[in-house]
């Protein structure tokens, strides 16, 4: 079976992976403008890909994030990490964000290690047992009176 596809809808996914991307010109975004005013039906298909590609952007950012932090990104990853604090302060503040998520994860992970589990003092774990009984009992007579 072949796929095809007609001319207005070739333009139509040129230009919105374009805009979308932020890859087109002034002129690209009318015409796309235009287009989608003309054919509504390209709007949700617009809108969809704009979120898919938020998306993808959003994974390699932190993908890239997370290389940067491990030390194990190349120089030109590095490089475009530390341009974002100046070209886009949004992917900065996720960046931001993505490392003090991952800060936070791996002091926890130590914080556990370094942990000692202690058995629950035998009077504790009487007073628990007693509270849930006396709690069981009143939500069963509470049901027995509904009825």
């Amino acid at each position: 079976m072949k796929f095809e596809m007609n001319f207005q809808d070739k333009a139509f996914l040129k230009l919105a992976a374009k805009v979308a991307s932020s890859q087109a010109t002034a002129e690209e975004q009318l015409d796309l403008e235009k287009l989608l005013h003309d054919h509504p039906r390209y709007e949700p298909e617009f809108l969809q890909l704009k979120q898919e590609l938020r998306q993808d952007h959003k994974a390699s950012l932190w993908l890239s994030a997370l290389r940067v932090m491990l030390k194990t990104a190349d120089p030109k990853e590095i490089k475009n990490i530390a341009a974002l604090k100046q070209a886009d302060p949004e992917q900065w503040r996720e960046y931001q964000d993505a490392k003090e998520f991952t800060e936070a994860l791996a002091s926890r992970e130590e914080s556990v290690k370094t942990m000692k589990i202690q058995a629950m003092p035998d009077h504790v774990r009487k007073e628990l047992l007693a509270r849930l009984k006396a709690s069981r009992e009143h939500r069963n007579s509470l049901r027995a009176d509904s009825r």
